[in-house]
């Protein structure tokens, strides 16, 4: 993959932003956002009018946005605009089903469709330090690596589409399972009348600790943003269909990260409780 391909990137989000500028530190970059003032925050890349006049002008367009819905309508809009032997790369967290669906769809233009969602979060994106989970053909995957080495540590190809979408909800759910596997700790230390400031900061740093304890803040009372969060909520809703009919040992995973979310509402609500009491 040469300098000279141009990327096309939207979804210039608190993660995407990062990201983009560090490929527009390697490629020539173009951007396109629905408020155009998110452009300017991103000064070597050039902003382009329409989604359809950045998918005739990229070689490869990278989706950073939201959600399933977001994803199906820019590629709808994407694909007409592109030549035959241009590439979209699904960065954003999705059902597998989407964008397999997409890649079959694209496919008969000749557009090649890669997943690769994206783990690190916003300070690991402003670090250079993302991992991306990849699903695509040899090939596929062989054109856009260079493009992912300006910003992540790790690259992994799992397999075809939709294969990096399953281990993104799997890492997601993980993440959770550790938010409430920290809160049960957290709900048990105050029950048996430990101070929670210092087993906050035990556990943070023993054998104990994980990621999600120590980024989430559970000790100070950091779960309860996740009430709120559309983002997280529809990770999970996404974890919970890729379960469905798995085994009880696979199927635990959905239900820990799910049972997180009954724990930060009514930490939110200030009548926190135990987060992995039988439903």
């Amino acid at each position: 993959m040469a300098a000279s391909v141009t990327v096309g990137f939207i979804g210039l989000g608190e993660q995407g932003l990062p990201i983009a500028r560090r490929i527009a530190g390697t490629f020539p970059t173009l951007v396109w956002a629905r408020r155009p003032q998110a452009c300017a925050a991103i000064p070597q890349a050039r902003a382009v009018a329409t989604v359809e006049d950045l998918g005739r002008a990229a070689d490869i367009v990278c989706l950073c946005v939201n959600g399933d819905d977001d994803v199906r309508e820019l590629a709808g809009r994407l694909a007409p605009a592109m030549a035959p032997g241009k590439t979209i790369v699904v960065m954003s967290t999705v059902l597998p089903d989407t964008v397999t669906d997409l890649a079959a769809r694209l496919a008969p233009r000749g557009i090649a469709l890669v997943d690769a969602p994206v783990s690190g979060g916003p300070d690991g994106a402003e670090r250079g330090d993302m991992v991306v989970l990849v699903g695509a053909g040899e090939d596929d995957f062989a054109r856009v690596l260079p493009l992912f080495r300006t910003f992540a540590r790790l690259v992994e190809r799992l397999g075809p589409v939709g294969s990096g979408q399953r281990l993104k909800l799997i890492n997601n759910g993980l993440f959770f399972a550790h938010c409430t596997a920290g809160a049960a700790a957290m709900a048990l230390v105050r029950e048996l009348g430990i101070d929670p400031a210092a087993a906050g900061r035990v556990l943070a740093a023993g054998t104990g600790a994980s990621h999600a304890f120590v980024r989430m803040d559970i000790a100070g009372g950091g779960l309860q943003h996740l009430a709120q969060s559309a983002t997280a909520a529809k990770d999970v809703h996404h974890l919970a269909a890729i379960t469905a009919g798995a085994s009880p040992e696979a199927a635990l995973l959905a239900d820990l990260a799910e049972r997180v979310f009954t724990y930060a509402k009514a930490e939110a609500e200030g009548a926190a409780t135990d987060p992995v009491r039988p439903r």
